[in-house]
């Protein structure tokens, strides 16, 4: 029997380099690892590897009702800076989080409200000058290198290597590696850096658990006092401030011996020679980069996870085969797995989204996600979708509410597992409620009421209204607009919209209107007389409404003036700008409208809390108007108080200053043709260089509409010259009638009578 000492030394010989003792984690990563010396791929240019992967982050959060629970950590790194170009918090981590982190990754932080002015990027080590050359959206970013991904390497994890993170590299061009399974030092940065979160920012977080229940304290569920958001927020500042700015040791520089260099030191050394490309995501790509799936389109539209989409645009779809012959004809839809209120369909015929909304998402008053719809449906398997429904709403209330309702009465208790179910779909949840559509009649038997039924416009989502152009990627507004009334007479008012005001033009653009029901002759017959003649008046007054023809030169100036839009972001002066012209009558006026209604809806979809931005400004010229009277014209549009001791350029610099805070991004000026246009006079002149002036002042893109405009003298002389070189022109041909046509007209006049078709 050897002797302790001697034992010791036998075991200590026995388990040189292998941890025997240590942690079991540690033993399973030395047993994976491989023989021979380790290999290393250099990488000397922003973006040429670059490595995600995602954790359980080490602090217990608030997610709602008191229910405390743990959140994931999705990161991404790019190896030659050691940049942590994005990082979220999801509560549970899907597919569709690892998209969003790409989205981020080529798009600039923003300076959050409240932040030190020292973490914006024009104070940081970064090149903020010549990068703000290149890509106007650096003026407002804070200091966090914008990377580009061209090699992404990922473990095997479900997120990582499923079908849509790599249909979103594909998209993006991004190159996809996977690495080999239970092999985390193939990508040892992003492992390193997830552990560096837990070590520098989570342990000094309240609500920090350990890494294991060994180093857990006591009570740490009382200690979780963040929110997701609020979470999400600290770690974005956390990183912009503290990480991008710590030397680094594995940033040196053989130049510079001894010396670490920082994450943002390091980008601004290799982007010298690398070079910067921007690359600007649209509304669609954001919608390509969500997950999709194949479906038939049928007669009552889409089913996806036992629920049904539809919208009058999939008419001529249902029942037609897609054309994309590798899918069995199916038509691509894409999902948002934390909103299930509407999914997006490809349409492969003409190109472009279709947004199909949920049938029943009038039952629901709160959004939610494939979170509560799974577990409510596994609840009831035998239940219809109605009946899933109405039991997401109710258990969605119940978690709100409480143990009691508003009277007292104690309601049914949740389980542990409802309430976290019920907590993390809020906590996923879209910020904005998605406004309830309206339910259908289910019976013709009950009498209907105008008021409710007839009148009654639906509030729709403005964004969702987006119809794609043929023949291109663009987008424009196919509904008109109503007012709703919730006045129980139903003596609702629908005057006329002044669309030179901004509560006129806003209601232009986000009210929808619905077309009356078609009551059966039975039905329609049975009303009282008063109820019958408000009937008749409502479908006369609908039919008087006419719909947004997609005329060719319409669907051609909202292309050409959403694509000066883009081109003029980036201009410091010269803008370009989109001149409509042609003989009365023809739909100017339309035309510039749509744009203008295009162009801000795009514009509240992109921007959804931005809600004081102002990006359209929509003018008319008065008869023998004086430049003062131009002036005025936009400080009318934006309320603001001007005196009449103002000369006009004190309204001018009013005008250009709230246009530059409130992000105006188009100038629509209507009526051109009332100007005393000859610029080779004076007050011509005057009035042509008011517009030029505020052209220039304004970081928009000018649209004019007229009479004629090439026949008034406008684009004669020197500043005439001038405006024409500028502007592109977009003439207007008025619509032949012809047996179609009258056809049409026939057909709205026998269904505008009193007397209502036969059921």
């Amino acid at each position: 029997m050897p002797s302790q000492r001697s034992l010791y030394r036998l075991l200590e010989k026995l388990a040189v380099g292998k941890h025997t003792t240590g942690s079991a984690r540690t033993r399973r990563s030395l047993a994976d690892r491989p023989d021979g010396p380790f290999g290393e791929a250099d990488a000397w240019a922003p973006g040429e590897v670059m490595q995600i992967d995602c954790t359980p982050l080490d602090v217990l959060v608030r997610l709602d009702d008191g229910v405390t629970g743990r959140i994931d950590l999705t990161g991404m790194i790019d190896v030659a800076t050691r940049t942590v170009t994005a990082a979220v918090l999801p509560p549970t981590t899907k597919s569709v989080d690892a998209s969003v982190l790409l989205a981020r990754t080529v798009t600039p932080e923003p300076m959050r409200p409240g932040c030190s002015q020292a973490l914006a990027m024009s104070r940081s080590a970064l090149p903020f000058e010549r990068l703000l050359d290149i890509d106007a959206r650096m003026q407002h970013a804070a200091a966090r290198p914008v990377v580009i991904p061209e090699t992404i390497v990922v473990d095997q994890g479900k997120v990582f290597i499923s079908r849509n993170f790599r249909a979103s590299c594909n998209f993006l061009g991004i190159n996809f590696q996977p690495v080999h399974d239970a092999s985390g030092w193939e990508k040892g940065h992003i492992e390193r850096m997830l552990g560096s979160v837990g070590t520098l920012f989570a342990q000094f977080v309240a609500g920090y658990t350990g890494f294991n229940a060994e180093r857990r304290g006591r009570h740490v569920e009382q200690q979780a006092v963040w929110s997701v958001t609020e979470l999400q927020e600290l770690l974005d500042e956390w990183l912009v401030a503290a990480w991008q700015n710590r030397p680094h040791d594995g940033l040196g520089d053989p130049v510079h011996p001894g010396r670490m260099f920082s994450p943002n030191e390091k980008y601004a050394a290799l982007i010298e020679t690398a070079g910067y490309v921007p690359v600007a995501l649209s509304a669609d790509d954001y919608v390509e980069l969500l997950p999709a799936t194949r479906r038939a389109i049928n007669a009552y539209g889409v089913k996806i996870s036992h629920r049904t989409y539809h919208d009058k645009a999939l008419n001529p779809l249902r029942h037609q085969r897609s054309g994309v012959t590798d899918h069995r004809d199916l038509w691509e839809i894409h999902y948002d797995p934390y909103d299930v209120s509407r999914v997006w369909g490809r349409n492969h015929w003409k190109g472009g989204w279709l947004t199909l909304f949920w049938r029943h998402l009038h039952r629901v008053a709160a959004p939610f996600g494939e979170l509560a719809w799974d577990h409510t449906h596994r609840a009831l398997p035998g239940a219809t979708e109605e009946e899933v429904a109405d039991a997401v709403a109710d258990l969605l209330k119940r978690a709100h509410q409480g143990p009691s309702d508003s009277e007292g009465k104690a309601s049914a208790k949740l389980s542990r597992r409802d309430r976290r179910v019920a907590a993390r779909t809020k906590a996923s949840s879209p910020a904005a409620p998605i406004p309830p559509r309206p339910a259908p009649r289910d019976s013709i038997d009950e009498e209907p009421d105008p008021v409710r039924n007839n009148s009654s416009g639906r509030q729709g989502d403005s964004a969702a209204d987006l119809r794609p152009l043929r023949r291109g990627g663009q987008a424009m507004v196919t509904r008109t607009a109503r007012h709703g009334s919730d006045d129980e007479s139903g003596d609702a008012d629908y005057g006329h919209l002044q669309l030179t005001t901004p509560d006129g033009w806003r209601g232009f653009v986000a009210e929808m209107h619905t077309a009356p029901n078609l009551l059966p002759t039975a039905v329609w017959t049975g009303l009282a007389e008063d109820k019958r003649d408000y009937y008749d008046d409502d479908r006369i007054d609908h039919h008087s409404r006419l719909l947004v023809v997609q005329t060719p030169t319409i669907r051609q100036v909202i292309a050409s003036g959403r694509r000066l839009v883009q081109l003029n972001r980036n201009a410091h002066s010269g803008r370009c700008g989109l001149m409509v012209s042609g003989p009365a009558g023809t739909g100017k006026t339309t035309a510039l409208t749509q744009l203008g209604k295009t162009v801000e809806v795009i514009h509240r979809r992109r921007h959804p809390h931005a809600a004081d931005d102002i990006p359209l400004v929509y003018i008319t010229i008065a008869p023998a108007a004086t430049p003062k009277m131009i002036a005025m014209e936009f400080a009318r549009f934006f309320d603001l108080p001007i005196s009449r001791r103002a000369n006009i350029t004190d309204i001018a610099d009013a005008v250009c200053g709230v246009s530059r805070d409130a992000r105006v991004t188009l100038v629509a000026v209507d009526e051109l043709h009332n100007l005393n246009t000859r610029t080779r006079t004076r007050a011509g002149a005057d009035a042509s260089d008011t517009l030029k002036y505020f052209s220039e002042r304004t970081p928009a893109t000018c649209t004019y509409a007229g009479t004629s405009l090439e026949r008034t003298g406008l684009l004669s002389g020197t500043r005439g010259e001038q405006i024409a070189g500028r502007f592109e022109h977009g003439p207007h041909r008025s619509v032949q009638p012809g047996p179609t046509m009258d056809r049409a007209h026939r057909r709205l006049g026998r269904q505008s009578a009193t007397t209502p078709a036969p059921a």
